[in-house]
C-alpha cells in the first residue's frame, strides 16, 4: 500500500497544478474574440466574447450607401461576429468544465466533504456592524419618482446630422 503522507502530497500537488491551469484558463476568457464580414464584403465587425464590439471596418463604398440599409448591414456583420465569437467561448467553456470536474475529483480524494465546496450556494451578505441593520422602517411600496430624459431638440438633432454627413465615417 501506498504511504499516506506522500499519497497526499501528490494529490494536493495535482490540485495546485489544476487550480494553477484553471486560473490561467479563466484569464484567456477575454481574450477571445471573433470577427465576421458581411456578404458583400462592404462591412467588417470585430468583437469580444461577451459580444462588446471592438472594431468596425467599413469599405469605401459604403459612402453612397443608404444610411438604413448600412445600419442594417453592420447589425446583421456584428450579429455573426457574436455568433462566432459564442461559439468560441462554449467551446473553451466546455474544457474549463472538465478541468473543473477533474479538480472535483481530486479534492474529494484528499476530503470526501470538500465536494460542498464545488456546489454549496454562497450565502447572503451578512451585515458587518451591528449598527449597519436593516432598517427599522420598510422600504416605500412606490419607489421615487424620477425625472423625465429631455428630449434633444432638433436643431441638436439637424448639427448631429450635418456632422455625419460631412465626415460619415468619423475620420479627419
Amino acid at each position: 500500500m501506498t504511504n499516506e503522507p506522500d499519497h497526499l502530497k501528490e494529490i494536493a500537488e495535482r490540485v495546485r497544478a489544476q487550480v494553477a491551469e484553471l486560473e490561467s484558463q479563466m484569464s484567456k476568457v477575454d481574450a477571445i474574440e471573433a470577427e465576421a464580414e458581411s456578404m458583400d464584403r462592404m462591412v467588417r465587425v470585430r468583437v469580444n466574447a461577451n459580444g462588446m464590439v471592438l472594431s468596425i471596418q467599413l469599405h469605401q463604398a459604403t459612402a453612397r450607401m443608404d444610411r438604413g440599409r448600412l445600419g442594417a448591414l453592420i447589425a446583421e456583420t456584428a450579429q455573426a461576429a457574436t455568433y462566432r465569437a459564442s461559439d468560441a467561448a462554449h467551446q473553451f467553456f466546455e474544457g474549463l468544465i472538465a478541468t473543473r470536474a477533474e479538480l472535483q475529483q481530486a479534492a474529494e480524494a484528499i476530503h470526501p466533504q470538500s465536494r460542498e465546496m464545488f456546489t454549496a450556494q454562497p450565502s447572503a451578505p451578512q451585515h458587518r456592524a451591528p449598527g449597519l441593520g436593516p432598517s427599522a422602517q420598510p422600504p416605500s411600496a412606490y419607489p421615487a419618482q424620477q425625472r423625465p430624459l429631455l428630449h434633444p431638440s432638433l436643431e441638436d438633432e439637424d448639427a448631429h446630422y450635418e456632422r455625419f454627413n460631412q465626415n460619415p465615417f468619423g475620420r479627419y
